[in-house]
């Protein structure tokens, strides 16, 4: 999940839709949640699978899963889950260019995807 807390975070968008082939061997979906109405081309057209965009114009869902400041805040926030919504991996900050990028969050997906005992083989011969 990706939340802009009313910041564009049209890079990080991008970037992630150059990596479809890695998100789709990884299993990886992005979702992104904005407070505000995102510009019309920002989710690719040729990828409805794998991107999704939500509307949280009054910060509800930023406030339910903590991605606000400390004054209430939305802020931009990333949160990397397993296919069954367990959170691996949670990044807020303020400053954009210190969350992750496209192949940061591809690494955590292939991270996660070894953790599935029964999506990889064992790491010890049995």
């Amino acid at each position: 999940m990706l939340f802009t807390g009313g910041r564009n975070l049209h890079v990080l968008f991008s970037d992630l839709e150059s990596k479809q082939p890695a998100l789709k061997e990884h299993n990886g979906r992005v979702l992104m949640i904005a407070t505000a109405h995102p510009a019309s081309d920002t989710q690719p057209a040729s990828s409805a699978d794998l991107f999704s965009q939500a509307l949280d114009e009054a910060g509800t869902v930023h406030k339910a899963l903590g991605a606000i400041d400390a004054n209430e805040k939305p802020v931009p926030s990333i949160y990397i889950t397993d296919r069954f919504g367990e959170v691996f991996a949670a990044f807020h900050n303020t400053d954009i260019g210190s969350l992750p990028n496209a192949q940061e969050i591809i690494r955590w997906l292939e991270f996660i995807e070894q953790q599935c005992e029964e999506c990889s083989p064992p790491e010890w011969p049995e």
